[in-house]
């Protein structure tokens, strides 16, 4: 394993981020760190002690927005709540190390929650995926790494058709019509290609649904539930969500997609090259 500053910055945003009080210093995760130096390897060590189910069936029972995990506020009493008799999940995920300190607005004094680091992030979403979509994580998996590879060679309509049938295995029986539980299988498939490539995945109001960043082209993508594909495009274009990266060398490509609920999947789309 080197030890040169890449090295050490590879290490910190995989095992690094844990922070106690507002004004803690970045803690490591010792049994991650002390695995990784035995194996020579930055692996997910973490959750290959269990899988959190507790914690994924508490989210689902009380309808939690999962998207909010990426960043929350937090009142000082949010950390001591009693967990015998939960209304919240906050105080059991910040309790089991799945959520940690990140910021504290002493005006309003407000703590920002988020994941430690990337061990956390991936380990949580691989973990929640099978329990939203009810497929293995094996397939989960196939489908995210088979929509990169498309996408790294510029087959964008066969990345789309990937998407289509990924929807489309999921089980009917199982399936919500619900605006935000289609958004949230969004979210995770999105947020668990970020552990392959530079992938931003929307999380507040006035950004793109998610913005996937290659070699030499940067997709931006908006989703809408029976809606248009044209109505998405639109709505990149007047909310100018692709301004940020036409600084950027790379071309810029706007997908617009639509999203069928009576069908369970992705319908048409429409791709526009922008600059």
């Amino acid at each position: 394993m080197s030890r040169g500053l890449g090295d050490v910055y590879k290490r910190q945003k995989q095992y690094d981020g844990y922070h106690f009080s507002k004004s803690c210093v970045d803690v490591y995760n010792p049994f991650s760190l002390i695995n990784a130096f035995a194996q020579k390897s930055y692996e997910n060590y973490w959750f290959s002690t269990g899988t959190p189910t507790f914690l994924i069936e508490l989210l689902q029972q009380m309808n939690f927005d999962i998207r909010l995990l990426d960043r929350m506020d937090a009142k000082p009493e949010d950390f001591d709540k009693a967990t015998d008799c939960l209304t919240d999940p906050i105080p059991v995920l910040y309790q089991s190390g799945y959520l940690t300190i990140k910021g504290y607005d002493p005006d309003f004094q407000l703590y920002t929650l988020a994941y430690p680091n990337k061990e956390v992030r991936k380990g949580f979403i691989e973990s929640l995926m099978p329990a939203y979509v009810h497929l293995p994580a094996r397939e989960n998996t196939f489908y995210v790494v088979s929509f990169i590879k498309d996408l790294r060679i510029g087959h964008l309509e066969e990345c789309l058709e990937r998407l289509k049938s990924f929807f489309a295995s999921i089980p009917n029986k199982l399936n919500n019509k619900e605006e935000k539980h289609y958004q949230t299988i969004f979210y995770l498939f999105f947020r668990l290609m970020g552990q392959y490539i530079d992938v931003e995945v929307d999380t507040a109001i006035g950004r793109a649904d998610a913005v996937v960043k290659l070699q030499d082209t940067i997709y931006v993508f908006e989703f809408k539930v029976d809606g248009t594909p044209e109505e998405a495009l639109t709505q990149i274009n007047s909310k100018k969500y692709a301004i940020p990266y036409q600084a950027d060398h790379r071309k810029i490509v706007k997908v617009g997609v639509n999203f069928d609920s009576a069908t369970r999947t992705i319908g048409e789309w429409k791709i526009e090259l922008g600059s």
